[in-house]
């Protein structure tokens, strides 16, 4: 949990052009999977914000309810995936002024790689890439930092096995233990938490838009909570 405060960056999941919901089955999967976890690490956000792009807003919907935040996420288009470094910087000053006055531990982002690299380079001595679902860790002492480039950065982990295999898997083999038995290496996923989530992925197609997909997951993350 939070010592300190803690700025996570999150990168909107994977999408297809003509497909049922703005992000991919695996991704879908994954947005749940990546807030549980996230909010194991360093606890519930104290806010959420995100870009209006759809598969951003949609993205941040799931790490929302995988951390069980229930406040409202607030969407800026300064985290629209063509905003430039002056509205990049602008959203930085405003979220430490913001933080500090409101107390906040941590708070999570749900954006696009451009935005992502100008953040961190304003936050950092460094510009970080972030692969489709991955994300970003800064912490620091204080907010201040964040107009200081003092916070300490990290990637989030990557998964091994990726959730799009894992669902795809599932729908010709919906056996827990024959999955399992596919991967030799070590795995880094949870599977006390992945496989339910499997199950509730084979009724996606019963869901006429991806609001019917948070109300079909919700009940499981709510028990898992």
């Amino acid at each position: 949990m939070v010592d300190k405060v803690v700025l996570t960056i999150g990168r909107h999941g994977r999408y297809g052009y003509g497909t049922r919901f703005p992000l991919l089955e695996g991704s879908i999967v994954e947005g749940v999977y990546r807030g549980m976890c996230l909010c194991e690490m360093y606890g519930c956000p104290d806010v959420i914000y995100s870009s209006t792009i759809a598969r951003a807003a949609v993205t941040a919907n799931l790490h929302a309810l995988g951390c069980g935040y229930d406040s409202g996420i607030i969407f800026d288009d300064n985290l629209l995936e063509n905003a430039g470094r002056q509205n990049v910087a602008f959203f930085i000053d405003m979220l430490a002024a913001e933080a500090q006055s409101n107390g906040y531990k941590h708070i999570h982002i749900v954006t696009h790689a451009p935005v992502i690299e100008k953040l961190t380079s304003l936050i950092s001595n460094s510009r970080y890439f972030v692969q489709p679902d991955g994300g970003i860790i800064w912490e620091a002492d204080c907010w201040d930092e964040l107009l200081t480039r003092r916070g300490r950065i990290s990637l989030t982990e990557g998964l091994y096995p990726g959730l799009d295999l894992l669902v795809n898997l599932w729908r010709s083999t919906p056996d827990e233990q024959r999955i399992k038995s596919y991967f030799s290496r070590e795995v880094n996923v949870d599977w006390d938490k992945v496989i339910p989530l499997l199950a509730l992925s084979g009724q996606f197609s019963s869901c006429s838009q991806i609001e019917k997909v948070y109300d079909l997951l919700a009940p499981f993350v709510r028990r898992a909570a």
